[in-house]
């Protein structure tokens, strides 16, 4: 069996993007019937093209197999319990089979296994060969996040081997610590919303821009990734987390220099004998209009996914308190908020508008 167009089995890829894997047969003699691809018990079949080959995105029959993902981040940090959380579903590992037949009923096989990304940016995946990688968007090997001050803020990194060992330094202080990833995606925890790793002490941040650099404890060889965090002091504001186009969690704070509009419905039931119409209840939704501050070329960027976020998710708890996974509302941005023809295209600030329903309601 010859992979005419080959897929490098020891990265990472995107499953929401497409992987394209194209093979045939090495016997010239023998005639194709067809090929069988068997994953998880679950099986394909595949018919040659005119050139005898065989055509498949392989993503595409990955995702049944792994299931529905809801995009939800399903866990509660607390900085007193740890500072690096697994979470679960995000990375996994599939072995694929592949079986070409012959009208003779002999057959050749072979198996690989690849590993996958719950992403649509391959740029963050396929191409990236050192491990952990952050799962943000990226210019080249720096990074450049913006963390506020008294809410509960991560970032996600991602990684292949079973485990490893690695040196966080804030190089404005001098100071580092060393965190241990497990396989998979996994979220370092810098504000929990109570603390954060400056209160308790576990790697300071200063107010303004602090350079963290991520590299292996035993592999300093290895040219450690630069994050250029931008530490904001604490305010109000609408808190927004969603999930990226790399596969991980973003977060944002809009000033709240918002518009807010109520709509309330009446919530009615028909008799049954369909004659009198009865109001048992109401219940509301908000649509939440705010603009961000003046933006970075690189906070533009990073911003600009949670237009194109599968799920999105307003915080409803107010700064330096204790945050639950019930405190996270589903928020849906309103389509159009950014447009070609719009005047906000190239400027340095970013309009967006949410609708939150309410998940209260009056009844009788």
């Amino acid at each position: 069996m010859i992979f005419t167009t080959e897929i490098d089995s020891t990265k990472v890829l995107a499953i929401y993007d497409q992987n394209i894997l194209v093979f045939k047969s090495e016997d010239l003699i023998k005639t194709v019937s067809k090929a069988v691809i068997t994953i998880s018990g679950i099986t394909l079949e595949l018919t040659p093209n005119i050139n005898g080959e065989f055509k498949l995105d392989i993503s595409e029959i990955v995702r049944p197999v792994a299931g529905g993902y809801r995009f939800r981040d399903p866990l509660e940090y607390n900085l007193e319990t740890s500072s690096t959380y697994l979470i679960p579903d995000l990375y996994f590992e599939i072995a694929i089979t592949f079986q070409i037949k012959y009208t003779d009923n002999s057959n050749e096989s072979t198996s690989r296994d690849y590993k996958f990304l719950r992403s649509v940016n391959k740029e963050g995946t396929l191409d990236r060969e050192e491990f952990p990688f952050v799962l943000v968007p990226n210019d080249s090997r720096s990074y450049h996040l913006t963390y506020f001050e008294g809410y509960p803020y991560t970032i996600p990194f991602t990684i292949q081997a079973a485990s490893g060992d690695y040196l966080i330094t804030n190089k404005r202080l001098s100071l580092s610590i060393e965190v241990q990833f497990l396989k998979g995606v996994n979220h370092w925890c810098i504000s929990d919303g109570l603390i954060d790793s400056t209160i308790n002490d576990s790697l300071p941040l200063i107010s303004g821009y602090n350079e963290l650099r991520i590299g292996s404890k035993y592999a300093p060889t290895i040219k450690p990734y630069t994050i250029m965090l931008k530490k904001l002091e604490s305010t109000t504001g609408l808190y927004l987390r969603w999930f990226n186009q790399s596969g991980g969690y973003s977060y944002w704070l809009f000033p709240y220099h918002t518009n807010t509009v109520t709509n309330n419905k009446t919530i009615s039931e028909v008799s049954s004998d369909g004659k009198e119409l009865y109001i048992t209840g109401k219940k509301s939704d908000k649509k939440i209009s705010t603009v961000s501050q003046k933006l970075t070329k690189e906070e533009r960027r990073y911003l600009s996914e949670i237009f194109e976020s599968p799920r999105v998710e307003m915080l409803d708890a107010d700064p330096f308190t204790e945050v639950k996974a019930s405190d996270w509302k589903y928020a849906k941005v309103q389509d159009g908020s950014i447009s070609d023809k719009s005047k906000y295209k190239n400027a340095q600030k970013l309009p967006i508008t949410i609708l939150v329903q309410s998940p209260n309601k009056q009844s009788l």
